[in-house]
Formats: structure tokens, C-alpha cells, sequence
């Protein structure tokens, strides 16, 4: 798992890279919000993901860190297109901004379980 969350950081990192770039090159920072949570949830959580699951191998045994890591995908890519929308006014905002952070939370809330008990023997 170590190694999936990693590739995906770099992934991410690469997309809001670029979208910074659009956004120096446009003079519209209109998406600054998916900007930086897209290189903080997307980027520096993942590489971080990544590197406690390195650091505590058996954590990339467990179901959890499968279930962890599209959960914590899905939930971003959720709430990076209510940010979006919600940029722009659009009705469906709400529910994509509501389901993306209760994802991310719960996504988040199974990693540290996992750590928890990963840690503690």
C-alpha cells in the first residue's frame, strides 16, 4: 500500500501543480480552493500515507489500508468537484462537498484506527 499511496501523491502533486500553472498563466485564481486542498489532501497526505505505511509494514497487510485508500481518494475527488461547483454557484455543490468530507473524515478516522492498533503492541 505504501508504494499506491506514494504513486498517487505524486499524481496528485502533478495535478495541482498544473492547475497553479493555469492559474498564474490565466491571472484567474478563481480555483485556488481546489488548489491547495488538492496538494494538501491529495499530495502531502498520500506521501505521508505512504510513508507511515512504510514505516509500519504491517499496517499494508491489513483490509483497512485498501478500504483507507479509496476512501480517501473518492472523498477528495468528491470534495475537489463541490469546490468546484460551489465556485460557480451550482445547485449540486452541496451534496458533493457534504458526501467528499464525510468520506475524507471517515477515511481519515480508519487510517488512525489502524495506526492505533498498529502502534500499541
Amino acid at each position: 500500500m505504501s508504494k499506491f499511496f506514494i504513486r498517487i501523491a505524486v499524481l496528485w502533486m502533478l495535478a495541482g501543480i498544473l492547475l497553479g500553472i493555469c492559474m498564474g498563466i490565466s491571472h484567474q485564481h478563481l480555483d485556488k480552493q481546489l488548489h491547495v486542498h488538492g496538494l494538501l489532501l491529495g499530495w502531502v497526505s498520500c506521501a505521508l500515507f505512504g510513508l507511515v505505511h512504510f514505516a509500519w509494514p504491517q499496517l499494508q497487510a491489513m483490509l483497512t489500508a485498501r478500504v483507507h485508500f479509496w476512501l480517501h481518494n473518492l472523498g477528495l475527488v468528491a470534495l475537489l468537484a463541490g469546490l468546484f461547483m460551489e465556485r460557480r454557484e451550482l445547485a449540486l455543490a452541496g451534496p458533493f462537498l457534504g458526501s467528499g468530507s464525510i468520506t475524507l473524515a471517515i477515511a481519515t478516522a480508519l487510517f488512525g484506527w489502524s495506526v492505533w492498533r498498529v502502534t500499541a503492541k
